[in-house]
C-alpha cells in the first residue's frame, strides 16, 4: 500500500500527515505535496515549522573533503587486479617458475582478501554488532591473509612450488 505525504486532503486534514493511499477520498488532484516552493510561500493553513525533518536511511558518516577517502582507487585497484588474473593463472602453468609461483600465490591471497574484507565490512556493520566485533572481524581477515600468503610463500620456497602442487593433485 503506498503511503502518501500530504499537507491538506479535500480540506479536511491539515497538517503534514501519513495517509495511506487507499484512504484518500478525494481526487489526487485536490491533494496538496510539501514542495519546496509550497514551504517558502506557505500554503493557508500548513505549518511547516519542524514538520519535515531530514531523516537518513544508512548509517553514513559525513567526512570532510579534506579528510575523504575515494574508493574509486580501490575499486579500479581490485578491477585490475581481477582483470590480471586472467593471464596470471594461465602463464602460472604455461612458464612455471618460481617467479609465477609467488606472482599466482600474491594475486590469489589478495584478490580473496579484498573480497572477503568487503563482505566482512558490508555484512558485520557497527550499528548491528556494536563496535568491537566488526573491528575484531576485519582483523580476523587480515591476519587470515597473512598467513596465507606467508603460508603460500614458504610452500613455493620449501617445497615443490603451487603449480606444481596442483599439477600433481590434477594426476591423482
Amino acid at each position: 500500500m503506498a503511503a502518501v505525504l500530504v499537507s491538506r486532503v479535500c480540506g479536511r486534514v491539515s497538517g503534514v500527515q501519513l495517509l495511506a493511499a487507499s484512504s484518500l477520498k478525494c481526487p489526487v488532484s485536490q491533494v496538496i505535496l510539501p514542495t519546496v516552493s509550497n514551504l517558502e510561500t506557505g500554503v493557508k493553513g500548513y505549518d511547516h515549522k519542524g514538520a519535515i525533518k531530514p531523516f537518513h536511511i544508512s548509517a553514513v558518516k559525513e567526512t570532510s573533503n579534506a579528510h575523504a577517502h575515494s574508493h574509486t582507487k580501490i575499486w579500479t585497484g581490485e578491477r585490475v587486479l581481477a582483470t590480471c588474473l586472467f593471464g596470471i593463472v594461465p602463464a602460472s602453468f604455461v612458464f612455471p617458475s618460481p617467479v609465477m609461483d609467488c606472482a599466482l600465490a600474491f594475486s590469489l591471497t589478495t584478490h580473496v582478501h579484498w573480497g572477503m574484507e568487503s563482505i566482512f565490512v558490508d555484512y558485520i556493520r557497527p550499528n548491528l554488532f556494536g563496535s568491537t566485533i566488526p573491528k575484531i572481524a576485519v582483523a580476523s581477515v587480515y591476519g587470515l591473509s597473512m598467513l596465507t600468503l606467508g603460508g603460500l610463500f614458504y610452500f613455493n620456497y620449501s617445497d615443490v612450488g603451487l603449480v606444481q602442487a596442483i599439477k600433481m593433485f590434477w594426476k591423482l
